[in-house]
């Protein structure tokens, strides 16, 4: 035979304690103590019991329950202790607040997710820039490097001899001084010996400022093509 629920709703069960009049109390779940009121004190028995309630309401409890009370003197609560008065109980009404309930902790898991899912995507952001911030410096460096005289000019060096040497080009050093423009219609041939004539006599070391700029082109040429690109046009 089912077992006959008496009340249903954790306001009907609180009602029906109150119209007992009996503070001490104790909530079963078949032969296991839940939760239970030692006092005699009503007021406090009866916050007790809310508070009980609504925890196993929120932890989804659906089965059949037990509320017993006891009379003063009647010693520590457990399932064997003589109750007065008692009554079987459930919590949720035909499982509609249970699902109800259910629908809740979904809510609140899909707004938990879409809080972890913003923060996820603001770290993001955050990363994202302070890595362009990172390259934004590099990138500033590195333009001051070579916008330094000694380096330009090596740039410049490099990339007329690798030129010039594409071309099987040779040539004696000629006279810087005197020596007339370069049409800009001339070829690469002449352009480079003009070059050339004005990096020896203002360099000193252009022997080994080109050598290291033809190093680079061949062992990096993505470098080499970053160098020339800082070239005026």
């Amino acid at each position: 035979m089912a077992q006959a629920v008496l009340f249903n709703t954790k306001d009907q069960v609180i009602n029906a304690y109150i119209a007992n009049n009996i503070s001490r109390w104790g909530v079963f779940i078949q032969k296991e103590l839940v939760c239970a009121w030692e006092e005699n004190d009503m007021e406090g028995g009866t916050s007790a019991l809310e508070d009980c309630l609504e925890r196993m309401m929120e932890g989804g409890t659906d089965g059949i329950l037990f509320l017993r009370v006891y009379p003063p003197g009647s010693g520590v609560i457990k399932y064997s202790t003589e109750p007065l008065r008692g009554f079987p109980f459930r919590l949720f009404s035909n499982g509609a607040p249970y699902r109800q309930q259910g629908t809740k902790v979904i809510e609140q898991q899909q707004r938990i997710e879409q809080l972890e899912r913003a923060l996820l995507e603001l770290q993001e952001e955050r990363e994202a820039e302070e890595e362009e911030g990172s390259s934004n410096r590099l990138m500033a460096g590195v333009t001051n490097f070579l916008q330094h005289p000694e380096m330009q000019q090596m740039m410049i060096a490099g990339i007329r001899t690798i030129v010039g040497k594409i071309t099987g080009m040779t040539r004696q050093p000629a006279s810087v001084a005197g020596m007339p423009p370069v049409s800009p219609d001339a070829s690469q041939g002449d352009k480079i010996d003009q070059a050339l004539d004005i990096l020896e006599a203002a360099d000193p070391l252009l022997g080994d400022h080109l050598l290291a700029i033809a190093k680079i082109a061949k062992e990096n040429p993505s470098q080499y093509q970053f160098l020339i690109g800082m070239l005026p046009k």
